[in-house]
């Protein structure tokens, strides 16, 4: 249903839910090798052992037709919203709880404004795969009321499958701990 953003050193959280969507059982893409083990406390049936390691995280059909799937890029966990051809990628709206405002600057970037500073995200990049490559399509932010956020979609291949990708900043990433489904 959501995630919780934990900017490093803050002690503040920023949860992120999917408004109006609807939670999955996730299910790990692309295996990877090796396994860990989770020895916490002294209730040997919590221990979880043998835990496999994937490249990605699909969570699933949380709009009809629009999948959210996590992966790692450079020590940093990130999300695509994978839009199914023919789904409505305006049905995608994230509200988020702790926020102060939400802002988008001239460069499409969203600007979260907490009580424990500020979280960006880049403007998002927005593609499609055709014939191998990815082509762009036009995609902004969109602020629908207080602390919601949805996307605006140009144009596009419908009969095609889309991708969004909600890029942190560059600049910013060094500020975030961590994105928990």
């Amino acid at each position: 249903h959501g995630a919780d953003i934990v900017p490093r050193g803050t002690g503040g959280v920023l949860h992120m839910t999917l408004e109006g969507g609807r939670g999955r059982v996730p299910q790990g893409l692309d295996p990877l090798p090796g396994h860990t083990n989770y020895f916490i406390g002294n209730d040997s049936a919590r221990w979880r052992t043998e835990v496999p390691h994937f490249a990605k995280v699909d969570c699933g059909e949380v709009y009809p037709g629009v999948h959210l799937v996590y992966y790692g890029n450079q020590q940093r966990l990130e999300y695509d919203l994978v839009v199914r051809a023919g789904a409505d990628p305006t049905r995608i709206r994230f509200a988020y709880r702790g926020a102060h405002s939400i802002a988008i600057d001239a460069s499409g970037e969203l600007i979260i404004r907490t009580a424990f500073g500020e979280v960006h995200q880049a403007a998002p990049q927005v593609y499609q795969e055709i014939a191998g490559a990815r082509q762009p399509v036009d995609g902004r932010y969109r602020l629908l009321g207080r602390n919601r956020v949805g996307f605006e979609i140009a144009a596009y291949d419908r009969r095609r499958e889309l991708v969004i990708d909600p890029v942190r900043s560059e600049e910013h990433t060094s500020e975030l701990q961590s994105l928990r489904h």
